[in-house]
């Protein structure tokens, strides 16, 4: 039987110091790749040229403007040749069974997609960073990706998701409005239609950035917020959740994004999301929020979010 044909997809921006790592990782792997492509998303560092340098031919290298990572991933797969796509952050790595496990898993389940956990790393690619992860669901996973153990894409690390491309492509691409969360919409597209196989160790290697879009608090809660009003319209998630837990979500979502707002100086903006969650789902703390909004500091948030909880006996802020 013929090697599966696997196609690694690196975005990269000004990523020059630690983008020829991953490309290593991936051409090193047990099962070889059919291609690695290099999307040089608009970079001034130099990250083309050095890959180029470092890989000649044996790299697929694109550049385009700077579009974004939705995009840069976008174009990669549209180009790739291989049955399956195998993601890889341009400052994360690869174990080098990292793409023979995921077929395996695929094959042994009926699986269209195989990911799995992360080793997290330092900056320099070495020093051990503690991240705990938790099994990681299999099978039909729309639910943990929606309200369970992946909600909010915190464990579902890009670069250990291995998809079948036709799945890919039957779902639509990345959408760069829930950026820094593009790829949590993704996988609940995905997990809408598809199975999934979870790999039980960690064949990433993730490299903790100062700065990065992980950092961003509020970027990511509008990106969130906007990942879970596009997976609303999804005829599969309205049939498992209904409208009254969407509009929960949905109002957690809103009211996450105000208090980042708040805590940004931006007050009439976080009014007006305090408004939008209360009328989705009415709530007399959030009136009270939107209400002390026009005069505390925004450091009360989280002294207002503890005591949110304690009345409530749970978090209704989930993050």
């Amino acid at each position: 039987m013929s090697a599966p044909k696997v196609s690694v997809v690196i975005p990269a921006y000004n990523a020059r110091v630690t983008v020829l790592d991953s490309v290593k990782s991936a051409l090193a792997q047990t099962l070889a790749p059919l291609e690695v492509i290099v999307i040089d998303d608009g970079s001034t560092d130099g990250t083309g040229d050095a890959v180029r340098e470092a890989f000649g031919e044996s790299v697929d290298l694109i550049t385009q403007a700077n579009r974004g990572v939705a995009e840069a991933r976008n174009r990669g797969v549209s180009v790739a040749r291989g049955e399956f796509v195998q993601f890889l952050d341009s400052d994360d790595m690869l174990v080098p069974g990292k793409l023979r496990a995921s077929y395996d898993a695929c094959a042994a389940y009926g699986c269209e997609v195989a990911y799995g956990p992360a080793r997290y790393v330092a900056e320099d690619g070495r020093t051990p960073v503690a991240m705990t992860f938790p099994p990681l669901p299999s099978g039909e996973v729309l639910a943990e990706w929606l309200t369970g153990t992946m909600s909010n894409g915190t464990y579902g690390v890009a670069s250990s998701m291995f998809v079948r491309r036709d799945a890919l492509m039957s779902v639509g691409g990345f959408e760069k409005d829930c950026t820094p969360c593009e790829d949590w919409d993704m996988w609940i597209r995905l997990a809408a239609k598809y199975r999934f196989a979870a790999l039980d160790q960690p064949l990433v290697i993730y490299r903790v950035v100062p700065g990065s879009l992980s950092s961003q608090a509020l970027r990511m809660a509008r990106g969130r917020l906007n990942t879970v009003r596009r997976a609303r319209e999804l005829t599969e998630v309205k049939s498992l959740l209904g409208e009254g837990k969407l509009n929960e979500l949905e109002a957690g979502r809103w009211h996450v994004y105000a208090v980042r707002l708040w805590e940004s100086g931006k007050r009439a903006e976080a009014r007006a999301a305090f408004t939008e969650a209360n009328r989705m789902v009415p709530s007399s703390m959030r009136s009270a929020f939107r209400l002390m909004s026009y005069a505390l500091p925004a450091k009360s948030t989280a002294t207002l979010s503890r005591v949110l909880q304690l009345m409530r006996g749970k978090n209704p802020t989930k993050e």
